[in-house]
This record gives structure tokens, C-alpha cells and sequence, in this order.
């Protein structure tokens, strides 16, 4: 009697999927063979980019280990023909090289087909031809420079175009135009407060500048056409010929403010192929600004010690500003012609020294000071270094404050002697009042408030003792720097002793601002001074360390002197010896 044979769960599922993949087998189509990629394609940037033409397939083409060294590729034309050899990077991908010594030439289209005659290694065929094409550059325009002759605002321009290839100019020429490209610009305005007395100085001032502003401004609105032609004389030190450059001309004359577009037609020939460009090439030329003043940094409520220097929209040299400059003083009623200091220097003409931002002391005066009001004016006949003339009379009022306000210890910390009294002197300037420390220092504390008022970020000494402070008014004489003393008795006596010292400014006089603390409010401005008699001298080496103690008011050393050294890394001044000397 036979048992029954039973097949186990996974043998089933086994047959099956063996059964599936040979009904696949018979009823999927084989893959005809493929090109998978081939290239360069298109437009290439650089010659570079065709030192190999590259043919991936999708199977392979040759045995593995039976590439022939001399490789044939009938199946593969390249139109017009490129001189050059095939060969089998592994059994896929077909490499074609051209000859490096007959580069390709610029601007032309190559086609390259691989017939359906091509048979994989598996006797597969290509369903069908494929083919590709690219293109060797063509002219493309790679940057451009200008000058004007002799460096003179509106001046004939010479424009230097360089491009990716050699190029004939009389071909380039036709195929470049230029028009006056619109934009905006910064409208100059004359000060309100200076034109009544303009008026009074040049009465044709205003209509002048007024008409020199709407001319410019009818430059930047400009969209006109403007003509180039070929020249031959150029700046060939700063340019060298080459066969890449061209050189252009303008014909139309371009006035200073004016912006120039420059196009470069895709139609643009090249000498070595019949391609062209694919889009046009342009650039902007932004011509030098016309000439105007700007004017001073600051009209009212100045600061005097700030600086304060005049504007130009075209660098101005100093004797030319000197020559046109005059200043009045015109804070009382009746105006004072300011007396200049120095005469004007002469023109060099070699390396002259120009700037946009010249201030009254290049012109021979000296700085404006405070409290007081100027009237300053520039001349119509200014030149700016370029050559422009101004054209118009400029002028200004400038109305300084008094100085800024401040206080100072001097060089900071240090050693008060003792014999020259008891009061610690400090300096301020233009201050009505203030609040003021005095605080005694015991010898162990020093480094501790060293550490702590060293430590503030930005601003060192800058913190007041841990006391109320006094409020103290102060005889002030506006725009000196006066010297007034800090009491030191309270502290320390008529002896010696170590005191901190602190001051914080108050409120300064009308017209004068102080400087701030770094962030805001009034600042505090600290010392550390030792009051004594004693000077010392440190002889400090890597074997030992000698003090030479002696008196300040006579000279002489001071016998058996101890001298206690304290260590900074301590917060609390621990002694770390005592030597006699």
C-alpha cells in the first residue's frame, strides 16, 4: 500500500516561483542593444571639452580581455571628418580622440551617427541609428575695459572688447552697437540756508547750478544711439595687441554721468567656423560723475574735533581747492573775511594730490573752532582733477558747537607724591558737574580692584568704588581743558596710601555733547594712585630680582626699605616675600 507523498509549504512555494521565472523567460522580449549616453552635446564652452568623444553602450561591445589594440569603429561617422583614433575604454564605452596636434576649430557643428549596423558581443543590434551633435565655441565676449584720452572727463573713449577666440576687427565691428543706457542718479541740491547769501555773492549762481543739474540729468535719461568705429590707437603698454582684442572708438561724444550699453549681436562672425552665437553680448560702461559738491559732513550743531570735510562727487586737488575756497566768519552780525593760516601749494604735475573729501585746513585755514559759524564758498572756476569745471558758486553755513565734553585722569594710574599736597588732580573739559570718589585701598585689596577694574570689556577703569559719591559743580571756561584736584584727606589722611580715585561726568555745558559710555549714559573714568614719598626701581631677571627704593622729593635710597611683591593670579595680594635691599 503506497502512502501519499505530501509536499511541504516552502518546496511549493519553491516550484512555483521556479515556474513563474520560466514563463517569464518565454514571454519577455530581449533588450535590443542601446546607446546609453554619448557626448559632448551641444555648444561646448572650451576646446577642452572635445579632446574626447565618448560612446556608452549598453552592453558590451568586445570580449573582455580580447580588445584589440588597434580599434575600428566602421559603425561610427563624424561629420566633417575629424583626423584623430578609437579605442575601448573596458567593453562599453567607445572612446574617440582627435589628433592634438590639429586642434579643432573654433565655431563649428560636428554630427556624429552610429549606424544600426553596430553588434554587441551577444549579436544584439541597435533597434535603430543614433545620432548626436556638438558645437566648437563660437565668438563669445569675455570682458571689456575703457579709458578716456589723457584721462579728461568727456574725453573720446577707447573700449577694449576681448573674446574667447581670435577674431578679425572690421568683421566684429559691424555686429557691435551702443546706446545711452537710462538710470538714475544723485540729484545734488544747494543748501537753503546758504542761497540768500549765494545771491548776494554770485547772483547767477542758482540758474547756474540748476541748469548744470537739469543738463546731467537729461544725460541719464539719455537712451540715444552711440556710434563706435575701429581704431588702431590705443594704450598698447596697458592693452598689448592680440589677436582676441579689439579695439573701438566712440564717435558720439559721452558727456560725464552718462552710462553707455555696448551689444554684441549673436551674429558675430568667426574667422574658423560658419557658427554663431546662440544670444547677444552686452556690458555697461558707467562713465565718471559730473562734477558737483556735495558738501561739508555736518552743517549745524557740528562737532568741531570730529572733522568736518567738504564732498565732491570727482576727486578736487588741493591747490585747486585752495585756490577756490574762502571762508567767513558770520556769527555776529556783521561777517569777518577768516585770515588763512598758509598759503596755498603749488600744483605739482606729476602725482598730484586729489580727494573727494578735502576739509578747510587743506585750503590754508585753520580747523573751524568752536561756537562759531562759517560761511564757506568754492569758486565757479573749480576744477575737479579730471578736468570738469564746476560751473556754479557753491557755498554752505557751518555751525560748530562747543567741543566735546570729557574728563581724564591723564596717563591713567600711577604715584602721586606725597609732597605736593593732598589733592589729586584730574581733568575736564566743557562739564557744568560731576559726582566724585575718593576710597581708601588697603594693601591686601590692590590686586582685587586691579583685577576687577582691568576687567570691564571695552571700557577699563571705568568702575566707581563701592561708596556714595559726592556731587561736585565745577568752573568751567568753555573749550579749555582744566585741571581741578580730588581731595585725597578723607581717604588717607596727610600720610601715604593707596586710593581709588573715580569720577562720573555729569552734565556738559549748552551746546557741547559728551562722549558716551559704551553702553550709553554718562561714563565713569577711574584710577588707582599711591600716595608716598617712595620710588621704585625693578631690576627683574630669571635668577632673582632686585628693588631699588628711593625718595621722590630728594633722589636718595631709602635703607633697610621692604619691598612686599604681590602676585596677580591672587585675589588677595598673598605675600610672596619680602626682600631687603
Amino acid at each position: 500500500m503506497m502512502r501519499p507523498f505530501l509536499l511541504r509549504p516552502f518546496v511549493l512555494l519553491t516550484l512555483c516561483l521556479a515556474a513563474s521565472s520560466f514563463l517569464a523567460a518565454q514571454t519577455t522580449p530581449a533588450q535590443p542593444l542601446r546607446v546609453l549616453s554619448a557626448g559632448p552635446e551641444g555648444e561646448v564652452a572650451a576646446l577642452t571639452e572635445v579632446n574626447e568623444i565618448r560612446i556608452v553602450f549598453s552592453e558590451p561591445m568586445v570580449p573582455l580581455g580580447r580588445i584589440p589594440s588597434r580599434v575600428t569603429a566602421p559603425f561610427v561617422r563624424i561629420t566633417p571628418a575629424i583626423p584623430g583614433a578609437f579605442r575601448w575604454s573596458g567593453a562599453t564605452i567607445l572612446v574617440f580622440t582627435p589628433d592634438p596636434k590639429r586642434p579643432l576649430p573654433h565655431a563649428t557643428r560636428y554630427n556624429v551617427e552610429i549606424d544600426a549596423t553596430a553588434v554587441a558581443v551577444s549579436g544584439k543590434r541597435l533597434a535603430s541609428a543614433h545620432s548626436f551633435s556638438f558645437t566648437t565655441p563660437t565668438v563669445k565676449l569675455l570682458s571689456t575695459d575703457w579709458y578716456r584720452r589723457g584721462g579728461r572727463a568727456g574725453a573720446q573713449m577707447v573700449v577694449l572688447l576681448r573674446f574667447n577666440q581670435g577674431v578679425r576687427p572690421a568683421d566684429v565691428a559691424p555686429h557691435v552697437s551702443g546706446r545711452f543706457e537710462r538710470h538714475d542718479w544723485r540729484v545734488p541740491v544747494l543748501p537753503a540756508d546758504a542761497r540768500a547769501r549765494l545771491e548776494r555773492i554770485d547772483p547767477g549762481a542758482v540758474s547756474d547750478f540748476t541748469a548744470k543739474v537739469q543738463a546731467t540729468d537729461a544725460v541719464a535719461r539719455s537712451t540715444d544711439p552711440v556710434d563706435l568705429r575701429v581704431t588702431a590707437d590705443w594704450d598698447r603698454r596697458r592693452f598689448p595687441p592680440a589677436a582676441d582684442l579689439v579695439a573701438l572708438e566712440t564717435v558720439t561724444e559721452v558727456p560725464p554721468e552718462a552710462w553707455v550699453r555696448l551689444s554684441v549681436a549673436p551674429t558675430v562672425p568667426s574667422p574658423a567656423g560658419p557658427e554663431k552665437p546662440s544670444a547677444a553680448a552686452s556690458y555697461t560702461i558707467e562713465a565718471e560723475h559730473a562734477f558737483f559738491v556735495d558738501g561739508f559732513d555736518c552743517t549745524s550743531e557740528c562737532v568741531p574735533e570730529d572733522g568736518n570735510p567738504i564732498e565732491f562727487r570727482r576727486p578736487v586737488t588741493v591747490p585747486s581747492f585752495a585756490a577756490a575756497l574762502r571762508a567767513v566768519d558770520v556769527t555776529a552780525d556783521t561777517p569777518v573775511p577768516v585770515p588763512r593760516t598758509t598759503p596755498p601749494a603749488a600744483e605739482k604735475a606729476e602725482d598730484p594730490d586729489e580727494s573727494r573729501h578735502l576739509r578747510l585746513e587743506d585750503g590754508g585755514y585753520e580747523r573751524q573752532p568752536p561756537a562759531r559759524t562759517y560761511l564757506v564758498t568754492l569758486d565757479r572756476s573749480l576744477r575737479s582733477g579730471d578736468g570738469q569745471t564746476l560751473g556754479y558758486t557753491w557755498a554752505a553755513n557751518v555751525a560748530n558747537w562747543h567741543e566735546r565734553a570729557f574728563t581724564s585722569f591723564g596717563d591713567g594710574h600711577g604715584v602721586w607724591e606725597a609732597g605736593g599736597g593732598t589733592m589729586l588732580p584730574f581733568y575736564a573739559r566743557n562739564f557744568q558737574n560731576l559726582t566724585q570718589w575718593i576710597y581708601r585701598i588697603q594693601p591686601r585689596g590692590l590686586m582685587p580692584v586691579i583685577g576687577q577694574l582691568q576687567g570691564e570689556e571695552g571700557a577699563p577703569f571705568s568702575v566707581a568704588p563701592p561708596a556714595e559719591g559726592t556731587p561736585r559743580r565745577l568752573s568751567t571756561t568753555p573749550d579749555r581743558i582744566q585741571s581741578h584736584g580730588l581731595d585725597v584727606s578723607p581717604a588717607i589722611g596727610s600720610g601715604p596710601g593707596l586710593v581709588w580715585a573715580a569720577v562720573r561726568e555729569g552734565d556738559p555745558i549748552p551746546r557741547s555733547r559728551p562722549y558716551l559710555a559704551p553702553g550709553g549714559g554718562p561714563r565713569v573714568r577711574a584710577s588707582i594712585v599711591q600716595v608716598t614719598n617712595l620710588g621704585i626701581t625693578v631690576k627683574d631677571s630669571p635668577q632673582n630680582t632686585l628693588v631699588f627704593v628711593t625718595r621722590l622729593d630728594t633722589g636718595d635710597p631709602v635703607p633697610g626699605a621692604r619691598a612686599r611683591l604681590h602676585h596677580p593670579s591672587r585675589q588677595r595680594g598673598v605675600l610672596d616675600g619680602d626682600h631687603r635691599r
